[in-house]
């Protein structure tokens, strides 16, 4: 397209905490999980685009959470998952599986 592209400021700098809890009953394991993470430092990213400066700011602090469970028997494997990010109610992810 002919299109001149530059990125500035793409170094970014992050800390976090989290915890994992496990607990198995019989065949069932579960597995819950939460996460905070901070950007120290580089939260803005810019890019030139043929001459056109864009600039994008990232959250900077996320919290996300996570509950996992698997039921097994014999051969067989069902298993679920989901996560969101609570910094943005619209990003949760859900994940189902079976297995023989």
């Amino acid at each position: 397209m002919g299109s001149r592209v530059s990125v500035f400021d793409t170094a970014r700098i992050t800390g976090g905490v989290g915890m994992t809890a496990r607990a198995g009953i019989g065949m069932l394991a579960l597995q819950g999980s939460f996460d905070l993470a901070r950007v120290l430092d580089g939260a803005t990213a810019v890019t030139e685009v043929s001459g056109a400066r864009l600039a994008s700011q990232a959250e900077e602090t996320e919290l996300k959470l996570g509950l996992a469970g698997v039921y097994r028997q014999g051969g067989l494997s069902l298993a679920a998952e989901t996560s969101m990010n609570g910094s943005r109610l619209d990003a949760v992810g859900v994940r189902l599986s079976v297995q023989f």
